[in-house]
C-alpha cells in the first residue's frame, strides 16, 4: 500500500491499465490492429473478467473497426469481430451525438446518431441470432435498445438473457440501471429497486453491490439536490450496500468502479468517515465512470482524500 501521506498529495491514477488489468492483453492486440492476435486474447479472458466491459473498452480504440472487420473477412460469423464492431460503432455514435440533451442537439448530429445505432444494432443481432450465449452483445443490444427507444420491457428481455448466461454481470446490470433512470424514461422507484435487487442477489464481496450507490448518484443528478444522500435513511441504505462489498476482499471485476462509487457517494453525503474503506482499498485508483457528477473529478477525490483521512 502506498504511505498515505504520498497518497494525499498525489491526483489518482485513472488509466484502464489500473482500473482493468484483466482487459490488457485484450485490449493491447486491439490496439495493435491484430485481428487473430485479438480473437486469441479474447479467448483467454479471465473467467472473472467481464465480457460486455471488455468489448466497450475495445471500442474506445481507433482501430477496433478495423480489428472486427479483419476477424469477419476470415470468418463472417465471427463472435468476437461482429460484437467488437457493434461496440465501436455504439462508441462513435455517442461521439457524433455529444453529451447534450436531444432538444439542444442539432439535427444533422442526431440523424448521424441514428445511423450507427441502427447499424450497431444490426450487427449486434446477428451476433446474438448466430452466439445466443454471448453475454457481450446482449449487454450491448441493452444500449441499442436505449438509444433506439424500444422500453423498459425489451430491454430487460435483453438484460435476461445477458445475465442467464453470465450471472451478476456488472456491465449488464449498469446498462439496464441506465435504462430505469428517469432519464431514459423509468422512474427512481423503479432504479433504486432494481440496484438493491442486483447488489443483494450477488454474492457477498461482489461488484455489484455499486449499483446501489450508482443509484443515488443518479438520483442526485435527476433532481439537482446532493440532500437525497444526507438523509439518515440513505446514509442507511448506503451503509449497509457498502458493507456487503467491503465484507469479502473478492475484487471481482469492476471492483474499481464499485469502490470508487461508493467514495463518490459518501463525499456528497459529507461522510469522510464511511468513504475512507473505500479509498483505503482503491489506494491511488479512481474510475472516472463513477464520478461523472464532479467537475474536476481528480482534485475532488483529492480533497475527499484529505478530508476522510482527518475524520
Amino acid at each position: 500500500m502506498l504511505p498515505i501521506l504520498r497518497r494525499l498529495r498525489q491526483l489518482p491514477d485513472t488509466r484502464t491499465e489500473a482500473l482493468h488489468p484483466e482487459c490488457m492483453a485484450w485490449l493491447t492486440a486491439v490496439r495493435a490492429g491484430d485481428g487473430d492476435a485479438a480473437r486469441t486474447a479474447y479467448a483467454k479472458l479471465d473467467a472473472d473478467a467481464d465480457p460486455g466491459t471488455a468489448v466497450l473498452l475495445a471500442g474506445e480504440l481507433s482501430t477496433a473497426e478495423s480489428v472486427a472487420h479483419a476477424c469477419l473477412d476470415a470468418d463472417p460469423a465471427d463472435a468476437v469481430g461482429r460484437t467488437l464492431l457493434g461496440s465501436r460503432l455504439i462508441v462513435r455514435a455517442w461521439q457524433a451525438r455529444g453529451g447534450a440533451v436531444a432538444a439542444h442537439t442539432p439535427q444533422d448530429r442526431l440523424d448521424t446518431f441514428r445511423e450507427l445505432i441502427d447499424l450497431a444494432e444490426t450487427e449486434l443481432a446477428t451476433a446474438t441470432g448466430d452466439h445466443p450465449d454471448d453475454a457481450a452483445a446482449w449487454t450491448l443490444r441493452v444500449i441499442t435498445c436505449r438509444a433506439l427507444r424500444f422500453g423498459t420491457a425489451e430491454a430487460r428481455r435483453r438484460h435476461g438473457l445477458a445475465v442467464a448466461r453470465r450471472p451478476h454481470l456488472l456491465s449488464a446490470h449498469r446498462e439496464l440501471l441506465q435504462q430505469l433512470a428517469p432519464k431514459w424514461g423509468g422512474s427512481l422507484d423503479e432504479m433504486h429497486a432494481f440496484a438493491a435487487e442486483a447488489a443483494y442477489a450477488a454474492p457477498a464481496g461482489h461488484s455489484a453491490a455499486g449499483l446501489v450507490a450508482l443509484a443515488y448518484l443518479e438520483h442526485v443528478g435527476h433532481t439537482g439536490d446532493v440532500n437525497v444522500v444526507r438523509t439518515d435513511a440513505a446514509v442507511g441504505v448506503l451503509t449497509e450496500a457498502a458493507e456487503r462489498l467491503l465484507s469479502a476482499d473478492t475484487r471481482t471485476s469492476g471492483w474499481v468502479w464499485a469502490h470508487s462509487a461508493f467514495a463518490a457517494a459518501f463525499g456528497l453525503a459529507l461522510q469522510g468517515r464511511l468513504a475512507r474503506p473505500h479509498l483505503d482499498v482503491l489506494e491511488d485508483r479512481l474510475d472516472l465512470d463513477a464520478w461523472w457528477l464532479f467537475d474536476h473529478p481528480e482534485h475532488k477525490f483529492k480533497l475527499l482524500r484529505r478530508a476522510a483521512y482527518r475524520a
